[in-house]
């Protein structure tokens, strides 16, 4: 396994990648899903400082490629994966990752995300979901 790093803030992790203004036009491509999967990393970095529910954040990658962008797990070992897509469609292929991961699991697994640029929310069964990046931000509905 190796492990993965981020940087936390997209205009500094594109300065680093020596990324130059004249080449991004719109934030698109190549540079908006790494950018994208970091600053979601470093939302939820900020909110375990007041969340009322315990957590950690962690990355998996497994030897065989399945690979997970960001894992919540919860004071009891639950654990809720979220997968990052730069797209305004979350397709079968996105879930794919959660799927394996969650089969592999059993139990801990309490739930997937995809969080992306598209307007509503879906379900894709098994308890995996897909979610509009706000979603980060709103107050859940009572």
């Amino acid at each position: 396994d190796r492990p993965k790093a981020m940087v936390a803030d997209p205009a500094l992790a594109l300065r680093l990648a020596r990324v130059k203004p004249a080449s991004l036009g719109p934030l698109s491509g190549q540079f908006l899903g790494p950018a994208l999967e970091g600053f979601v990393a470093g939302e939820l970095a900020k909110q375990r400082g007041w969340s009322a529910i315990g957590f950690d954040l962690y990355h998996y990658r497994s030897s065989g490629g399945v690979e997970v962008d960001l894992v919540v797990e919860l004071e009891d070992g639950r654990l809720y994966g979220i997968e990052v897509k730069a797209t305004q469609s979350v397709l079968a292929g996105h879930v794919k990752n959660l799927r394996l991961w969650a089969a592999r699991l059993g139990e801990r697994f309490a739930g997937g995300v995809v969080l992306s640029l598209a307007a509503r929310a879906g379900s894709h069964g098994g308890g995996i979901w897909s979610l509009p990046l706000e979603t980060l931000w709103r107050q859940p509905a009572v």
